[in-house]
C-alpha cells in the first residue's frame, strides 16, 4: 500500500500564501521518500499569528522559490497516488487557490483526510487535532513543521488501515464509510467526507447536544459564543460540529438570529436554494444582520477547525 501525505503552512489567512510544504510517500507503513521546501509567498505578507504558530518569518523565505518554481518537484508526488492530509479541506484549498493565483494547470488528484480516518478509527477521542491523534497512537513529531506534520498524517492513515484490517486506502474508505475527495484538471473538486455520499439534510434537536465534559476553557475564543451551520461539512457531520461547540462552552442553534455570533459555511448545494438565490437563506440572513450592526461573523470550515483547535495544540 503506497500513498502520499502532504502538509502546507501558510504565511497569513489567505489560502494562497503557502510558506512551506512537506510531502512524504508511505509504502506499507514505511516512509520511503520525502520532499520539503520553504516557499516565498507572492504578496510577501506574514501575519504575526502565523509566525507564532510555525516560526517561519519573511527573512527565512526571502531567497526561497515561489510556488511555481517548486511545483514540478511537488507534482511528481501527487500524480498516480492517493494524497493524504490532516484536515484535507485546508491543505487542498491551499493547493487549489495557489494554483489559481499563479494560473498553473491543475493536476488530477484523489485525496483523503487522516482527520476523518482518525474519527472513524478512534471514535472516543475528545479531539482529533494532529497532536492528540498522534499521541494516542504513539507517534512523536514536531507540530507545524510541514514535513513532520506530513509524516504524522501518513502514519495515522497506516494505523487506521490496521484498525479496519484493510491493506488499501480504497478498502479503508469502503469499510469505514468514507468517500475520497477529488481535484479535477478543470479546477472543479469533490470534498473528502466521512460518508460515502452527501445524503439528505435533517433538522437536529439542539437540546440533545449536551457537553461531554464539565470543565471548560473560559479563555477560548469560542467560549460562550452562539453558532449556526450552513451546508455540508467535509471533516465531520453537523451533529459532530455542534458537539465540538458545546464541548468548549459554546451554544448552537439551527437557525441564524441576532444572538448568533458565528455562521460556519460548509459546501453549498445550490439546488436547495430558493429560486433565483445564489446563497443559502442562513447566509443571506447573516449578511443582513451584519449590515444592521449585529455581532456575527462568517467562517469557512477550515477557519472554524483552526480556531477551534488553537487551544488544543
Amino acid at each position: 500500500m503506497s500513498y502520499t501525505a502532504i502538509d502546507f503552512e501558510t504565511a497569513n489567512a489567505s489560502r494562497s500564501s503557502p510558506c512551506a510544504v512537506g510531502v512524504v510517500v508511505v509504502d506499507n507503513g514505511k516512509i520511503v521518500d520525502t520532499f520539503y521546501s520553504l516557499i516565498r509567498p507572492k504578496d510577501g505578507y506574514f501575519d504575526p499569528f502565523n509566525i507564532f504558530i510555525h516560526g517561519i518569518t519573511p527573512d527565512d523565505v526571502a531567497d526561497k522559490p515561489e510556488f511555481p518554481d517548486i511545483f514540478a518537484s511537488l507534482k511528481r508526488f501527487l500524480d498516480s497516488n492517493i494524497v493524504i492530509a490532516h484536515n484535507a479541506a485546508f491543505d487542498m484549498s491551499v493547493l487549489r487557490q495557489t494554483l489559481e493565483l499563479y494560473r498553473v494547470q491543475f493536476p488530477e488528484i484523489t485525496y483523503s483526510c487522516s482527520r476523518i480516518m482518525a474519527k472513524k478509527s478512534w471514535p472516543t477521542l475528545l479531539s482529533y487535532s494532529l497532536p492528540v491523534v498522534a499521541e494516542h497512537i504513539g507517534i512523536t513529531f514536531e507540530h507545524h513543521n510541514a514535513l513532520s506534520d506530513a509524516k504524522a498524517s501518513g502514519l495515522i492513515a497506516h494505523e487506521a488501515c490496521k484498525v479496519f484490517d484493510v491493506d488499501t486506502l480504497d478498502g479503508l474508505a469502503q469499510k469505514s464509510g468514507m468517500r475520497h475527495g477529488q481535484i479535477m484538471s478543470d479546477g472543479s473538486y469533490r470534498p473528502a467526507t466521512g460518508s460515502p455520499c452527501s445524503g439528505g439534510s435533517y433538522r437536529i434537536d439542539v437540546r440533545s447536544i449536551v457537553p461531554s465534559t464539565d470543565i471548560f476553557d473560559e479563555g477560548h475564543f469560542f467560549f460562550g459564543k452562539v453558532f449556526a451551520f450552513s451546508g455540508t461539512l467535509q471533516s465531520m457531520t453537523r451533529r459532530e460540529a455542534m458537539q465540538s461547540v458545546v464541548n468548549i462552552g459554546g451554544q448552537v442553534g439551527n437557525g441564524v438570529t441576532k444572538e448568533t455570533n458565528f455562521l460556519v459555511i460548509g459546501e453549498q448545494d445550490i439546488r436547495k436554494f430558493a429560486h433565483g438565490q445564489t446563497k443559502s437563506s442562513k447566509f443571506c440572513k447573516a449578511e443582513t444582520l451584519k449590515q444592521k450592526g449585529c455581532d456575527i461573523e462568517l467562517l469557512s470550515e477550515s477557519d472554524y477547525l483552526q480556531m477551534l483547535e488553537r487551544k488544543m495544540k
